[in-house]
Parts: C-alpha cells; sequence; structure tokens
C-alpha cells in the first residue's frame, strides 16, 4: 500500500469518528429539544400548581392580617365593657365609652365578613390545587419512566462521544498537515463527508458518475483524486477498508 493510500484510510477512518461524534451530538440536542405530550403535561401542570400557590399566599397572609387586627379589637372591645360595667366609671364617660365599643364591634363584623370571603377564594384555589397534585399523581409514574429512558440515552451518548474522542487524540500526531487541512475545509464545506467512496463508478458522496479517466488516475495512484462533481476526495472501498 502506497503511503498516500494509508494517509486516506487514516483519514476515512478519522472521518467516520468525527461523523459518530457528530451524530451523537445532533442526536443529544434532538433529545434535549424533544418534549413528549406526558411531559409537556406534566410540566404545564407543575407551573400551573406554582401559580395557583403564590396566587394563594397573599390572600392567607391578608388573612392572617385580619385575624391579628381582630385580636387587638377584641382587647380593646374588652376593655370598653369592662369600664363600661365596672360601676366605677364616670357617668360622663360612658357614652363615648359606649360609642367606641360600637366602633370595634362593627370593625370585628367587617373583618370577620373580609375573612369569610378570603377563606372561599382560598378553599377554591385549594380545590384546584388538589385537581392538579390528583393528575400529577397519575402523571408521574409515566413521566419519571421518560425521564429515566432520556436520562440513560444521554448518558450512553456522552459516554460514546467521550470514547470517540480518545480514539480521536491518536489522529492529533497526522504528519501531513496540508491533507489534513484540506480534510478539515472539505468535512466543514461538505457535511462532515470530506472523503467519499466509489461504488460501481459512482461518488457516494453526489451520488454522481465519475469518469473512467478519473477511475484511471485513482487506479494509478495519480496523487490525491477528487469528485469533478463535489470535489470530495474520492477513495476506493478497499481503500476505505479500515482493519480491526
Amino acid at each position: 500500500m502506497s503511503e498516500l493510500r494509508d494517509k486516506l484510510n487514516q483519514l476515512f477512518k478519522l472521518q467516520m469518528i468525527d461523523n459518530e461524534i457528530l451524530e451523537n451530538m445532533r442526536h443529544l440536542k434532538r433529545l434535549e429539544a424533544e418534549d413528549s405530550q406526558t411531559h409537556k403535561q406534566y410540566l404545564d401542570l407543575k407551573d400551573l400548581h406554582e401559580k395557583l400557590h403564590k396566587e394563594i399566599q397573599p390572600i392567607v397572609d391578608r388573612a392572617e392580617e385580619i385575624k391579628a387586627e381582630n385580636m387587638k379589637h377584641t382587647e380593646k372591645k374588652k376593655d370598653c365593657e369592662d369600664r363600661l360595667f365596672n360601676g366605677d366609671t364616670d357617668p360622663r364617660d360612658l357614652q363615648y365609652l359606649q360609642k367606641e365599643r360600637e366602633q370595634y364591634i362593627n370593625l370585628i363584623k367587617k373583618n370577620e365578613d373580609e375573612l369569610v370571603r378570603l377563606m372561599v377564594k382560598v378553599d377554591s384555589v385549594n380545590i384546584k390545587k388538589m385537581e392538579i397534585e390528583e393528575k400529577l399523581s397519575e402523571l408521574e409514574p409515566q413521566y419519571k419512566q421518560e425521564m429515566g429512558a432520556r436520562d440513560a440515552t444521554r448518558q450512553e451518548l456522552n459516554q460514546r462521544v467521550e470514547e470517540l474522542k480518545q480514539e480521536r487524540k491518536a489522529f492529533n500526531e497526522f504528519k501531513d498537515k496540508s491533507l489534513l487541512a484540506l480534510y478539515q475545509k472539505l468535512q466543514r464545506e461538505n457535511d462532515g463527508v470530506a472523503l467519499a467512496t466509489l461504488n460501481d463508478g459512482v461518488c457516494e458522496g453526489c451520488f454522481v458518475e465519475v469518469s473512467k479517466s478519473t477511475l484511471m488516475r485513482i487506479e494509478e495512484d495519480e496523487g490525491i483524486v477528487r469528485c469533478p462533481h463535489c470535489s470530495r476526495i474520492l477513495i476506493v472501498p478497499e481503500r476505505a477498508h479500515i482493519e480491526s
């Protein structure tokens, strides 16, 4: 085997490694972009549950404020009542105390009415949350199964990419830098396929038949022969064979 054939065989093996890395990376990208119906529905329900939780919190906080206010109003009302009915209060203050007591009674009643309205809202939101939690519970087994399968595939792909990168390091010492540069240029221009095999005189890169003179140049080892149609480096199948 000539030195050029050996170099082309090495580059063909490098191309197979590069293309497998590229395909695995594309698969990983597609995997991240995939969104099954179960996955989408589960995430939408989780998002809605979180929104309801945020929606209910200010209502709960306001209810707690009202309860605290009513505790103070109740204490002040009791203080008025104690002074009204203890027999030692100046009669001139009785009318004022009676009005003050009625004010606290009205404030307490108003707060209690608002508290009831708030609790109705809380109950309504909690019912919605419970319905969502029930749906999430039903979806969770399938969701976890899908996520587990996706994670396993992701791990496999990443592991294979790392293995291929290790294999690729063997080509760091490729001595023909000009040929390597040509390979890299053609690889960028032709979606990762810089070297194309010939099958019955047809370029496997562009699927166009090459001339007999082109075939003869390859057979006679007349240097690097490129497809006149797609510009890829041509290599015959037996020369593309990579021994294990």
